[in-house]
C-alpha cells in the first residue's frame, strides 16, 4: 500500500512539471531554417569580436526576418530578428538600441544578454551557437 501511494505521488509530481517553453515560446513565429557559418576573421564580422558587439544578418533564407548575433562576453547568442509578440508584419524587424533590441510595433524592449522581454511579452527565439576556434555555427 505504501508503494502504491509513493508511485501515485511520484506520477502526480512528474505530471505537474512543465517546460517553460510552453509559456515563453511565441505562437506567432513560423518555423524557418537557420544554418549559418561565420568566420570571425572576416572583416565583415569583426564587430562580433567586441564585448556587446552585435550584427544583423539577413541572407534571405535564415530565420523568419534574419538573425541577430550578439557577443555577450560570456559567449555568443543568436536570436530571430522578428518580434515574437505578434504575427509578422512590416514593423516586425527588431532594431538595435545599445545592448537591447526594440520592437517598434509594440514598444517592447528585449535584453540581448538573456532574450527576455523587459516590459512584457514572449522571449526572443534563440538559435544554437557553436564556437570552434574563430568559427561560429548557428543552427536551429
Amino acid at each position: 500500500m505504501k508503494n502504491i501511494f509513493i508511485t501515485i505521488l511520484f506520477l502526480f509530481v512528474l505530471g505537474s512539471c512543465s517546460s517553460d517553453d510552453f509559456f515563453t515560446e511565441s505562437p506567432y513565429l513560423p518555423y524557418a531554417p537557420v544554418d549559418i557559418e561565420i568566420d570571425l576573421n572576416d572583416p565583415h564580422f569583426r564587430i562580433l569580436k567586441e564585448y556587446e558587439g552585435a550584427l544583423f544578418l539577413d541572407d534571405g533564407y535564415s530565420g523568419v526576418l534574419g538573425v541577430i548575433i550578439f557577443n555577450s562576453g560570456a559567449g555568443y547568442r543568436a536570436y530571430e530578428a522578428a518580434c515574437p509578440n505578434h504575427a509578422v508584419r512590416d514593423c516586425s524587424t527588431l532594431e538595435f538600441d545599445g545592448n537591447l533590441l526594440y520592437c517598434v510595433c509594440e514598444n517592447v524592449d528585449f535584453s540581448m544578454h538573456t532574450g527576455n522581454a523587459l516590459n512584457g511579452g514572449y522571449r526572443l527565439r534563440e538559435y544554437s551557437v557553436q564556437t570552434y576556434r574563430n568559427t561560429l555555427t548557428i543552427r536551429n
